[in-house]
């Protein structure tokens, strides 16, 4: 029994290095697929375009940008008692929305590294008839939390969303707040 297993550790071992060595083997070029350039297809048909489907060095379409300046609605709800579709909602009249410019502070020491959050508050609107909160002029690239809490005296628990970045000139989100 001990010899079985050894010859089959062995023939295990054996064929992961046969493995390794032909996928490291030097076959002329540094390019696994064969490529000669980042465009080399022009299979349209099957790829939707030139270049290689697989491609990630940056060339063809440039990554989106943030907007310079962008409007936030913010929608405050509570959820619809008797509704199927989960997304619709009863708006919470006077409710307190906060928007809050957030950033990181890494701290490194020694191994123990700590990142700390950081909230400053940009503005506080209360929602109006329809549960709504705009709040205009906001910058773009910057990352902002939303944090929605119910009207004095309303038992219900507060809501919370981050927006990392802008790239639209209007974004809309929903804050539900559900009971306790």
């Amino acid at each position: 029994m001990k010899r079985n297993v050894t010859r089959r550790i062995a023939g295990v071992v054996g064929a992961a290095a046969v493995a390794v060595a032909l996928a490291c083997s030097d076959a002329g070029t540094t390019d696994p697929l064969g490529r000669t350039s980042n465009n080399v297809s022009t299979d349209t048909a099957s790829h939707g375009g030139s270049g290689n489907p697989h491609d990630s060095s940056g060339v063809g379409n440039p990554a989106p940008r943030p907007v310079p300046s962008f409007t936030l609605v913010a929608h405050v709800g509570t959820p619809h008692p008797t509704a199927s579709d989960t997304l619709v909602n009863d708006p919470v009249v006077g409710a307190t929305v906060t928007v809050s410019k957030f950033g990181y502070i890494f701290k490194s020491g020694g191994g123990h590294d700590t990142v700390t959050i950081t909230e400053t508050p940009v503005a506080t609107v209360t929602t109006d008839a329809n549960g709504n909160a705009n709040f205009p002029n906001l910058k773009g690239d910057d990352g902002y939390s939303v944090k929605a809490e119910p009207p004095p005296g309303v038992a219900l628990g507060t809501a919370r969303v981050v927006l990392p970045l802008a790239y639209a000139a209007t974004i809309k989100t929903t804050l539900i707040l559900r009971k306790p």
